[in-house]
């Protein structure tokens, strides 16, 4: 819960976000989207839906691949900047702001993703099992589904229990831990001439052995696993962990 008794998914993703992800930068997004239309099949990069798209980094991207783009996020502030995004590079996409674990799609697209650890975020195994379950399902047959998620063996060894920096006349200090059960949480503090807000992240911690059985019980087949975006094969200190699937026909 976020310091306002809500979840905070619900409170975390506005313009403070983009500041504290400022290094997220365009040459990373589209290195990573090149990796996944390289990787994935060509008939497969047709209708392409970007789950948690945030600002459209990656799907200004998928857009020059695909005859048709979909990003879908639940902050309206991130998608009115992804709208701008689009608008100045002159791509065209479709923007929808729904929640993951809902999605308003069936057997639509030939690809979804879900990129930057936008993965774990509920409580409950069976509410982020929800997000998988909703990916595949609006999926063709065969339809591909990528998963770009945190390497759990290597943050445990590597996580930075503090930093800060500043940005111009903004201080961001974040603090980091991993709980009891299982849950990697950030603590972020923005201080500013106007004063200071706080922002919360919790994402559950997944090894790769429950992600592909969450696969598995969304009908999807994993067919690569790798640890970057360099295609590095996977390995226990990779940095990330990054599976693609295929729908089961079924």
């Amino acid at each position: 819960m976020s310091n306002s008794g809500r979840p905070w998914y619900e409170t975390a993703y506005d313009r403070d976000y983009l500041r504290v992800y400022a290094h997220r930068n365009e040459a990373a997004a589209r290195k990573e989207a090149e990796f996944i239309l390289t990787q994935t099949p060509a008939e497969f990069c047709r209708r392409i839906l970007d789950i948690a798209c945030g600002t459209a980094r990656h799907l200004v991207w998928f857009c020059a691949a695909a005859e048709f783009s979909v990003g879908l996020d639940r902050s309206e502030e991130l998608l009115a900047e992804g709208l701008s995004r689009l608008a100045s590079l002159k791509a065209e996409a479709a923007l929808v702001c729904a929640d993951m674990r809902h999605l308003p799609f069936e057997a639509e697209f030939t690809c979804a993703t879900l990129l930057f650890t936008s993965f774990g975020y509920f409580q409950t195994d069976q509410e982020n099992l929800a997000v998988i379950q909703q990916a595949s399902n609006a999926l063709v047959s065969d339809g591909v589904f990528w998963l770009d998620y945190i390497n759990e063996p290597h943050l445990r060894e590597t996580l930075q229990p503090h930093s800060r920096h500043t940005d111009g006349h903004r201080l961001i200090e974040q603090h980091r831990r991993i709980t009891d059960d299982g849950r990697v949480e950030k603590r972020i503090r923005i201080v500013t001439d106007a004063g200071e807000r706080i922002i919360d992240e919790s994402v559950k911690l997944y090894s790769r052995e429950g992600i592909e059985q969450m696969f598995t019980q969304s009908h999807l087949t994993v067919k690569n696993v790798w640890g970057d975006f360099d295609g590095q094969p996977h390995t226990t200190r990779s940095p990330r962990l990054i599976i693609m699937g295929a729908k089961d026909d079924f």
